[in-house]
């Protein structure tokens, strides 16, 4: 209080220590973890002062702790133009566009960042990353060719053999307690279920999901209790903790989860999962609404994207997106309470009726603006109306619209999560919106309580409050800026007889005569090559004696990237065959490379196969002696004796024919190892590039051409026409590969 009778300078003088002050008490409250705290005494250091621009820094930083990017934009921006030269301002305006994924925006700051303050290193790598976002959105805009076919699309479930040495409860046709249960455990532990298990979980739920309503409409029985749960975030051990105190999901206990199952926390798969293992054996029991995050957008950068490629493979996101995407956008309980992830809309003339008529499988992804967005994005405010958003995604609405929207539409109140609240719950609007957050200590930075509602058969609201529990330290696969393949594991692996990846880790890769070799060939190689080769379609009586019967019947066979090494430069090479008209097959290819498969019988193996085309890299190759090659093992089903084919020559021969000097045909060694450095740059998504530039929509047309003395029977490829400069620099730049312009009439092969 500033006392009177004093001169103004006095005045201001006070005024300004008393936002000094108020500005440090916001500092303790940022440190102890409570940012909206903090955010209270900054504005209040506002209100005194809004003439000293680093009160409206630390509130922008405090803002983007609580995800409110808009408001940290606006509290940035004023503060430049109080000091047009504060880097903290420039730095931090561009985190919070770069979390609303508005990167090109973001690198004006950071570009400005460096040029005020050359030594900035976090400005530097931050300005880098981002423009790698734009070029990666480029690419990916230039190469989009329509809908994808969908991830499931060749996936033989049948045909997919569990090891015998798989320690877990083994799933069959429909979901068991027993196998939740040993999942349960299986994750406590840091173990995963089988890959096989995994696409069996999704493909169930997604087709259950499918088929329920956009708005799900339930009643509670006589005696029956739902629980309402909000974001978990893959927080896997307070979900422990939440079923612990609450009791696990039964018959006679039903449980809600309102969206934002993924990203940001270390356990996503785990909670999505377990999750989904409850929705198959419980489907009119167990509802799932859809968040801001169960979509690509948000998966990409906050983690989940990773998270599955590192622990399973992207074609297990790619079905995880797909089931998203099927999800409910809302339920009704008793016709008393709707629940949805965000919030209300800007247009009082929706109804319940509206929400129902929502087509959303027409619509995958939520976009910009629409009911869809709108239900999963907005937020509540205190002030009535509506309002910009504090997320800069969205909108906020006040007590006199949510009054409306019940009142309109006979409900008591909007139960919806979306926002961290500190005491994990908070009920605002005169009890009509009520706000429930799951997730205790969120991000292990926010030092938030958690907590969920229980709901009986006379529809009263019962909220329970829980705390964190500890947690393995294990880092969260957050990407922000996006990386597209971070997280990853190192490569060279066996494949067993279904496809299944089997020592992910070079050093438990078998060798030739059955001992431990990968670590050794780290040591001599430090960039070893990576590779594989495909199995065609052959006819004829077998190689040598030695060729394995195969059955006559379709399998996924694996064709994917190289890694090679070429006077000690890394570079990429991507394997396709553009006649095959491949298409993606994930669950043959590594933790870290995406796959394309074709269909085909497989018959005895009479003759050498020739390798799969691929992209030359430079002019030049070296001898074979320097090259190193890998290969790739098959396995038919149901035998347990391996196939190899050379990378070098393409024979195909039994395990046993290749001895520790090299290939018994071309002599040459091969090596069987990888490093995850090696294969970061090479994402399923440029490899999916590669193969649309052969498009005939589009304007250029790339064809497939030989190019002799390439070591392997490496293929370039032949342009026609202008190639976007886009594609251009982003193989170049970001995944090194470089295109070779090649003059030349067609060869017999193009035709």
């Amino acid at each position: 209080m500033v006392p009177p009778n004093l001169s103004p300078s006095r005045v201001a003088a006070t005024m300004s220590q008393e936002a000094v002050d108020l500005k440090n008490k916001g500092n303790k409250e940022f440190a102890a973890g409570d940012f909206p705290g903090a955010v209270t005494y900054y504005s209040k250091a506002i209100e005194l002062n809004d003439k000293e621009p680093t009160f409206f820094t630390n509130r922008a930083q405090a803002y983007i702790k609580t995800e409110a990017y808009g408001y940290a934009i606006a509290d940035a921006g004023k503060a430049l133009e109080l000091n047009p030269k504060l880097v903290k301002a420039y730095y931090r305006r561009g985190l919070a566009r770069t979390a609303i994924l508005r990167p090109k925006e973001a690198i004006d700051d950071f570009k400005e960042c460096v040029r005020l303050d050359p030594n900035n290193k976090d400005a530097r790598l931050k300005l880098e990353e981002c423009k790698k976002i734009v070029r990666q959105l480029a690419f990916f805009a230039a190469i989009e060719v329509g809908d994808e076919p969908s991830a499931a699309e060749g996936l033989d479930l049948d045909s997919m053999a569990v090891d015998a040495d798989y320690d877990g409860v083994r799933l069959e046709k429909e979901m068991t307690q027993e196998f939740i249960d040993d999942m349960i455990e299986r994750f406590k532990t840091g173990k995963k279920i089988h890959r096989k298990y995994v696409y069996q979980i999704i493909l169930a739920v997604k087709q259950i999901v499918y088929d329920e309503a956009t708005m799900v409409e339930m009643k509670i029985p006589d005696d029956v209790q739902l629980t309402v749960c909000g974001d978990t975030h893959g927080q896997y051990f307070d979900l422990m903790e939440l079923f612990r105190r609450n009791g696990s999901p039964n018959e006679k206990h039903w449980y809600l989860f309102n969206g934002d199952f993924v990203d940001r926390g270390s356990w996503s798969t785990e909670i999505a999962l377990l999750l989904y293992a409850y929705k198959w054996l419980r489907p009119k029991g167990f509802f799932l609404n859809r968040g801001n995050h169960e979509t690509d957008d948000m998966n990409r950068v906050y983690g989940f994207e990773g998270e599955c490629k590192a622990k399973y493979n992207e074609r297990v996101f790619k079905l995880f997106s797909e089931s998203f995407s099927a999800l409910p956008l809302a339920t009704l309980v008793g016709e008393k309470y709707l629940v949805l992830h965000g919030g209300l809309f800007s247009d009082d003339n929706v109804t319940l009726d509206d929400i129902r008529q929502l087509n959303r499988h027409n619509q995958r992804q939520p976009g910009q603006a629409g009911l869809m967005m709108e239900m999963l994005w907005t937020d509540p405010q205190e002030e009535n109306g509506r309002g910009p958003s504090k997320r800069g995604v969205g909108m906020q609405f006040g007590p006199d619209i949510t009054k409306r929207f019940c009142e309109k539409n006979g409900l008591e109140a909007v139960i919806r999560s979306h926002e961290v609240r500190m005491d994990g719950y908070e009920v605002q609007h005169d009890g009509r919106c009520i706000t429930v957050f799951s997730a205790p200590k969120y991000c292990d930075s926010t030092e938030n309580r958690g907590a969920y509602i229980n709901i009986g058969p006379d529809y009263k609201l019962k909220y329970e409050q829980f705390d964190a529990v500890p947690h393995p330290d294990i880092k969260p696969m957050l990407v922000l800026p996006v990386r597209p393949d971070h997280g990853a594991e190192p490569v060279g692996a066996l494949l067993d007889s279904q496809g299944a990846v089997r020592g992910a880790v070079a050093g438990a890769l078998p060798r030739r005569d059955g001992r431990g070799e990968g670590a050794e060939i780290l040591s001599r190689h430090p960039q070893p090559a990576v590779g594989a080769v495909h199995l065609e379609d052959v006819d004829g009586d077998g190689l040598a004696g030695e060729a394995q019967e195969l059955p006559q019947r379709s399998r996924a066979v694996r064709l994917d990237l190289q890694v090679v090494e070429l006077d000690g430069l890394r570079a990429t090479a991507a394997a396709a065959c553009d006649e095959l008209q491949p298409t993606c097959c994930r669950d043959a290819a590594t933790p870290t490379i995406d796959a394309f498969h074709y269909r085909a019988p497989h018959r005895r193996l009479a003759r050498p196969l020739r390798p799969p085309q691929a992209i030359p890299i430079y002019e030049h190759s070296p001898s074979r002696r320097e090259t190193m090659a890998t290969t790739s093992n098959f396995a038919a089903p149901g035998q347990q004796r391996y196939l190899r084919a050379c990378m070098v020559c393409s024979i195909v021969m039994t395990y046993s024919r290749f001895r520790d000097e090299g290939c018994p045909n071309c002599e040459e060694f091969l090596h069987l190892a990888g490093s995850q450095d090696q294969i970061e740059s090479c994402t399923s998504q440029v490899f999916e590039g590669l193969i649309t530039l052969a498009n005939p929509a589009k304007s250029w047309v790339a064809k497939w051409q030989r190019l002799d003395g390439y070591v392997g029977g490496v293929y370039a490829i032949k342009v026609s026409g202008q190639l976007p400069d886009e594609i251009r620099q982003t193989l170049e730049d970001e995944y090194r590969i470089q295109y070779i312009p090649r003059d030349g009439t067609e060869t017999e092969a193009d035709a």
